[in-house]
């Protein structure tokens, strides 16, 4: 019988059987192990701090019963995940490895097997905000915020959207990534995305990934664009 949960409660329930905590250090190390419940499964999940906004995670579990995940879309960190073959389980997972970009994952719905051996490898790069920044340059953060409209003419915020934005007309343009892939990779949930490129670019993701005249109609605009 399947247990669904939603990724919170899986989480919590993970989190709250954390052993071997020793207390985060000052440049923002640490290491801890959570160990999956009794009822639940056998395995753990081991996250190192390696500095600050710099963690590795490494997993090895498995559930009794096939877990059914759901999440909504969300705040999330740079994160690179490698998922190691499952050498019992005929399931193989299509795609071996994940990539979301920092800044909003969108929803998503996903079931694990029971006695399926899940492994993988994780790396997680949480952005520094604008007063870690403004620390890290010698600044206080309304002087950075202030030089920084100065100079490139437009606040962190949005240089940050531009940015991500360009680097999507970029994926998009290869074909080799759908848009809903390509939003992950960016940190924007897909509806989100949809938006944002139009108001910027004055078509769609999908119009651009699949018409070569839209690209080269857009080659032009962009150079003139913030």
């Amino acid at each position: 019988m399947a247990i669904a949960l939603s990724q919170h409660d899986y989480w919590a329930l993970v989190h709250n059987s954390t052993v071997d905590e020793p207390p985060e250090s000052a440049t923002g190390c640490f290491d801890t192990t959570d160990f999956y419940p009794s009822w639940l499964g056998q395995g753990y999940i081991r996250t190192i701090g390696l500095r600050g906004g710099l963690e590795l995670a490494i997993a090895d579990y498995q559930h009794h019963e096939d877990i059914i995940g759901s999440s909504s879309d969300r705040e999330h960190p740079l994160e690179y995940t490698f998922y190691l073959p499952d050498q019992v389980s005929s399931r193989i997972r299509a795609t071996p490895y994940s990539l979301f970009g920092s800044g909003m994952a969108p929803g998503e719905r996903g079931q694990t097997f029971a006695k399926q051996r899940v492994r993988w490898v994780s790396v997680l790069q949480n952005p520094l905000s604008l007063a870690q920044l403004a620390r890290q340059v010698g600044l206080n953060e309304c002087t950075l915020k202030r030089g920084f409209r100065q100079v490139f003419g437009t606040t962190a915020f949005d240089y940050l959207h531009h940015y991500r934005l360009e680097y999507a007309k970029q994926l998009l343009m290869t074909g080799e990534m759908t848009v809903a892939q390509v939003a992950q990779s960016i940190g924007f949930a897909r509806n989100y995305f949809t938006k944002a490129f139009c108001q910027k670019f004055g078509y769609t993701p999908g119009a651009y990934r699949k018409s070569p005249e839209v690209r080269h109609f857009s080659l032009g605009s962009s150079k003139n664009s913030v």
